[in-house]
């Protein structure tokens, strides 16, 4: 519980890098760190061909991507995929982690700047791993947002990040 404080407040206050980057690639790099740890989850990836190079900073996008295949893993029997997607969204890449299990009390939707009671955030420990990558993916200068039915089956989250060349640089420090 230390360490995921420590990232929250991490994800906060710290800078982030972020460089020219292939989504492909950070969903590649993410996969098999994900895969290396003893994970018995199939990670399944539909990149579009086409995507521009996104500014990201490459380890703290693999954060991001443990993050949210680590809580999907939570939820979801081994036997169901977690599936990502990345598609070009105007002077964005959006990215989608899917899986199909039950994740009761996930939040609906993380676009709250204050993420005040009511507004869907939770306490909870997946709701903690999920305000770092909230931090990480803002501080990149993208949104993310959380996608549960309220049957509590099947959660769907999505993230941008900037595409290359195409946004004003990002200035570091707290998002």
């Amino acid at each position: 519980m230390q360490g995921i404080i420590g990232d929250l407040l991490d994800a906060r206050t710290r800078s982030v890098s972020p460089e020219p980057s292939e989504a492909g690639d950070l969903v590649e790099q993410a996969r098999r760190a994900f895969l290396s740890s003893g994970s018995h989850h199939g990670i399944g990836h539909d990149i579009a061909p086409d995507l521009p190079l996104v500014m990201a900073g490459r380890l703290r996008m693999v954060q991001v991507f443990d993050n949210l295949f680590f809580n999907a893993a939570r939820h979801a029997p081994q036997s169901w995929p977690i599936r990502v997607t990345a598609v070009r969204e105007e002077d964005h890449v959006a990215v989608t982690v899917a899986s199909e299990g039950r994740n009761p009390g996930l939040l609906r939707s993380v676009s709250s700047k204050h993420g005040r009671a009511g507004e869907g955030w939770t306490e909870t420990f997946h709701g903690l791993e999920l305000a770092i990558c909230k931090g990480l993916v803002e501080a990149h200068g993208g949104r993310i947002r959380v996608e549960s039915d309220d049957t509590g089956h099947g959660t769907v989250v999505t993230f941008t990040l900037p595409v290359a060349g195409e946004t004003a640089p990002l200035v570091a420090g707290p998002p």
